[in-house]
C-alpha cells in the first residue's frame, strides 16, 4: 500500500471510529470505535487521531 492509500485508509478508520462512538452507538460501539481508532493511529499517527483515543477509552 503506498503512502497516499495508507492515509486514506487511516482516515476511513478514523471516520468509522467517530461515527460508531458519537452517532450510531450500537451494542459494542466503544469496542468497535477503539478498534478503528487504533487502526487509524497505526496507519497514520496524526494528532487528530491520537486525540480521540482518550475520549473513546473514557466511553460514551
Amino acid at each position: 500500500m503506498d503512502e497516499g492509500e495508507q492515509e486514506k485508509v487511516a482516515h476511513l478508520c478514523f471516520l468509522m471510529a467517530y461515527y460508531l462512538f458519537i452517532t450510531l452507538t450500537p451494542p459494542g460501539s466503544c469496542q468497535l470505535a477503539m478498534h478503528y481508532i487504533k487502526q487509524a493511529i497505526a496507519l497514520n499517527p496524526l494528532e487528530t487521531y491520537k486525540g480521540w483515543l482518550p475520549l473513546i477509552e473514557k466511553g460514551n
